[in-house]
């Protein structure tokens, strides 16, 4: 009689843990994974999904070796992210909805640094294939065919195609050594045209577009410290943005108009200023005696949220454009950065950490609790959310 309780115990536990895993094949089969993120719970770098309703997670890559460097496709169908499971970088994509996983660099060599052209039908990397250093590459994912961009001794980094507002969508912005030190360009991957839109001996660097692809920002080291400079693409004009003997970076554009938003020292610490190119115009967002940092428009270009240091721990803070109004919204005791806003510009994601860890969190832009959407990680970087 023991015998057979026993055995009826060890059916009952077999069928149990049947029924469990294919309840969660069925629960992950039928998320919307809405949040990619990069995480080291498993001693090496994964990227993971999660659908921010359910706080059901994925890990996508399931590798021993390191995946980093997410990004979705314009539709949201597909995720390109890099991968060293080749014993190089190779750039791979996901399809969530059939869970196929394909290397499409496929080269001995190292190949990185992968974005979505604005069709989402092609994607641009750098490659270091063709032995002159590295080299922006384009490869249409419907016939496989492969581009060299930027074809010129030296090493070109971080290409980034022009907003689909823009009225020339084939530009593509990238920095380069070519010259020397780093210099920021702008190429035409039709034409073939390149503009060194830098063109200084010191070193310019982390260049943005514009919302519509009229204007380009860049970090310089031209002057003492750091300074960002505004390149107008129509007349090839070049100003400087920056407050007098201070450092100027961080710039992030408006979705709507010329408004930029960016981090100085201007004022001793650290503050959030804006700049309209329209009016020629700065004002301090900020103005605190702490440090703020990293400034970020919302899609709907209403809002800008930063994160704002005391005492070294951060916190979310929400400006709304309108009415002027500062609102801290996280105020949870823990140190919160890295914040990204959620396409329909309602929700913000960020990373929160204390002695235990690092966890991915989500708060309404109308405050209440912090949402955790996933268990303690030893590190967590490079939050992506889905586009709509």
């Amino acid at each position: 009689m023991t015998r057979l309780l026993i055995k009826l115990l060890a059916v009952f536990t077999i069928f149990a843990i049947c029924i469990t895993f294919v309840m969660g094949q069925l629960a992950q089969s039928k998320a919307d994974y809405t949040l990619a993120f990069v995480s080291r719970a498993d001693n090496n770098r994964e990227i993971w999904l999660v659908d921010t309703d359910t706080q059901i997670l994925l890990n996508l890559s399931r590798h021993a070796e390191d995946d980093y460097a997410p990004t979705w496709s314009p539709d949201g169908s597909q995720l390109a992210f890099v991968s060293e499971r080749d014993n190089n970088s190779e750039v791979y994509t996901y399809n969530p909805t059939t869970g196929q996983l394909a290397n499409i660099s496929n080269n001995p060599a190292r190949d990185n640094s992968p974005q979505w052209l604005n069709t989402g039908e092609s994607l641009i990397f750098v490659s270091r294939r063709n032995g002159s250093g590295a080299e922006v590459h384009i490869i249409d994912l419907n016939t496989g065919e492969m581009q060299n961009v930027s074809r010129y001794p030296g090493d070109d980094f971080a290409p980034i195609p022009v907003p689909s507002a823009a009225d020339n969508t084939s530009l593509v912005l990238y920095t380069s050594n070519r010259e020397g030190n780093i210099e920021t360009f702008i190429r035409d991957i039709v034409s073939g045209r390149a503009i060194n839109v830098s063109r200084h001996p010191a070193d310019d660097y982390q260049p943005h577009w514009s919302f519509d692809g009229t204007y380009v920002s860049f970090e310089s080291t031209r002057a003492n410290g750091i300074e960002t400079y505004i390149y107008n693409i129509d007349d090839e004009t070049l100003f400087n943005l920056g407050l007098e003997d201070a450092d100027d970076y961080a710039v992030d554009w408006s979705p709507m108009d010329d408004v930029i938003v960016f981090e100085s020292t201007y004022s001793s610490d650290a503050d959030i200023y804006l700049y309209e190119l329209a009016t020629d115009t700065y004002t301090n967002l900020s103005n605190r005696d702490d440090h703020d940092k990293n400034p970020l428009w919302s899609p709907d270009g209403k809002h800008i949220i930063y994160v704002s240091y005391t005492d070294g721990a951060g916190d979310i803070t929400l400006y709304t454009r309108e009415t002027g109004e500062i609102r801290n919204l996280t105020q949870n005791n823990l140190d919160n950065f890295d914040p990204i806003w959620s396409p329909d510009s309602q929700q913000i994601a960020f990373i929160a950490r204390d002695t235990n860890g690092s966890r991915l969190a989500m708060i309404s832009i109308n405050g209440g609790d912090v949402r955790y959407l996933a268990p303690y990680h030893d590190a967590i970087d490079t939050l992506i959310w889905k586009p709509k």
